[in-house]
């Protein structure tokens, strides 16, 4: 958490805080929906040329069909907050698209984090030649599935998937990412595919001089992406570290599934999973539930798309998406999503995101042995693995000083930490009695994802703790709107948090805050 660079991007009297997510103007924050923002942000990030609809709705919209209604009606936000009803900051040219027309300057970016004692690598999104943005899953598939592999080696520190993405279409100098992630290397590339071929460029560069190390094309049939996947890995591992057992470099090799259309379905349905959290209405994990089905009955012993099925019904079971409210807290869709955890896990033992759905599920099953058993697995064969919810386990299992040398861990190989962490860290500082450090976490995620209900329970006891009675109705209101049977009762009898004493913290909290019993 401490240490990581921030970037801003000034134009005229305004300033875009990306490390906050927030837009400022003489030294406070103005309001704009979370869409509204990323939609300024990739507008000022392309101040230089003119950006047409498609791209920006491509941009801010992946993998989700939606109306230049959309767009629309976050351009009117993006006005309102800049007062550009002149559009003297931000032009609209009739039948082609947007442009920013106001200097953008970038202030010199602060030191980063320091570099690791081990080689260090980003793999930056790799571009999508395909000319239809709806294709971006499957580059993006591409650039995580290098991720995870190098993940593997313990003798790499590799920066998280959620931070390396951030630099999706920025036009930076590669020492200006390398300072802001704390990393020595980086990968970039691009990828077109058509029915039959896909074809790969791939470039390794010195981050601190700028220097091209290595870089390498691949023209293949479809069903040799595996292979390129492979070769990618293992080249950077050779040049990076020089005594890695074959052991290592044959465990971190993707295990391939039998039929291609499997690895591209559950692509398609990893993506859309990748931003759950902002759709209440379930419409995203009913959408991503298909093309992982699809996966699984294109082969049937794929073990990704099966634990990514596994993702879908914990995720309808524990929060009340409006789509699916009748799996929300039923028995059966639970052990469905454990059965689902289990078999994936059988499927294929080495792979670590398995092995962490899998724990995931446990711990909510109260079965805590057994999920830490499956988190030490997953950590093992995956020693960047990158996932906050055994953050959260060891903090409700009482173990708050592990959970937040966790979360500081795991935040520094994710700088750019997605919100639902610092709800996490909400947690462990409120029940440490931090309220203020609680506050002030929480205040953060809310502001970059507004339909995340834990944060507002948690930001609502955090209030009333503080005294804070107006805010803290607020937050309440925002839970019970989502939520309107939420009771205290339910809350600690979903989470049976392992101490009495934080039990009794959070329930004193929430009582503050005026929710029903």
């Amino acid at each position: 958490m401490n240490g990581s660079a921030t970037t801003n991007l000034q134009f005229g009297r305004f300033t875009l805080d990306l490390a906050r997510g927030c837009l400022r103007a003489d030294g406070r924050d103005i309001e704009l929906r979370p869409k509204s923002f990323e939609v300024l942000r990739h507008l000022v990030e392309n101040a230089e040329r003119l950006l047409s609809k498609e791209e920006i709705i491509g941009a801010v919209w992946p993998n989700v069909v939606v109306s230049d209604d959309s767009l629309a009606r976050c351009m009117s936000d993006v006005r309102l907050a800049l007062g550009d009803a002149e559009q003297s900051i931000i032009k609209t040219i009739p039948r082609r698209g947007y442009m920013v027309a106001v200097p953008v300057t970038r202030p010199i970016v602060r030191a980063g984090p320091p570099l690791p004692d081990r080689p260090s690598i980003a793999v930056l999104p790799f571009t999508n030649l395909s000319g239809d943005p709806q294709q971006d899953y499957f580059s993006d598939g591409i650039s995580e599935d290098i991720v995870t592999n190098l993940s593997k080696f313990a003798g790499l520190f590799v920066i998280a998937r959620h931070s390396s993405f951030r630099y999706r279409g920025a036009n930076l100098d590669v020492r200006q990412i390398g300072a802001e992630l704390g990393v020595r290397y980086l990968l970039l590339g691009s990828v077109r595919h058509d029915a039959t071929r896909v074809r790969i460029t791939a470039e390794f560069v010195d981050a601190a001089t700028g220097e091209q190390l290595w870089a390498e094309y691949y023209d293949r049939e479809l069903t040799g992406i595996f292979a390129v996947q492979d070769e990618v890995t293992q080249k950077i591992v050779g040049t990076l570290v020089a005594h890695l057992s074959r052991f290592e470099v044959e465990r971190a090799m993707a295990k391939p599934p039998g039929a291609f259309s499997a690895y591209d379905y559950w692509l398609r349905g990893n993506a859309i999973m990748k931003t759950l959290h902002g759709d209440p209405t379930g419409q995203r994990i009913i959408a991503a539930r298909l093309f992982f089905e699809q996966a699984i009955a294109a082969d049937g012993n794929y073990a990704p798309p099966v634990h990514g099925l596994a993702s879908t019904c914990h995720a309808a079971w524990i929060e009340p998406y409006e789509m699916l409210a009748a799996e929300y807290q039923q028995r059966a869709t639970q052990e469905r999503g454990l059965t689902l955890a289990q078999k994936s896990v059988e499927l294929d033992p080495h792979l670590p995101d398995a092995r962490v759905s899998l724990a995931h599920i446990l711990r909510w099953l109260h079965r805590t042995e057994e999920s830490q058993a499956e988190f030490a697995r997953g950590y093992e064969l995956n020693p960047n693995l990158v996932d906050y919810r055994y953050g959260l386990a060891l903090i409700h299992w009482g173990r708050l000083e592990d959970g937040l040398e966790h979360l500081e861990r795991i935040m520094r190989l994710d700088p750019f930490h997605p919100p639902a962490c610092q709800t996490f860290l909400g947690n462990a500082y409120y029940f440490i009695g931090r309220y203020s450090e609680a506050i002030e976490s929480l205040r953060a995620a809310a502001r970059r994802l507004p339909t995340f209900r834990p944060t507002f329970v948690w930001l609502a006891a955090a209030a009333a703790q503080l005294g804070n009675h107006e805010e803290a109705q607020e937050a309440a209101a925002a839970v019970l709107r989502r939520d309107p049977a939420f009771t205290i009762g339910k809350w600690l009898e979903l989470h049976r948090f392992a101490r009495q004493a934080d039990s009794d913290r959070i329930a004193e909290g929430l009582r503050r805050a005026n929710f029903p019993e």
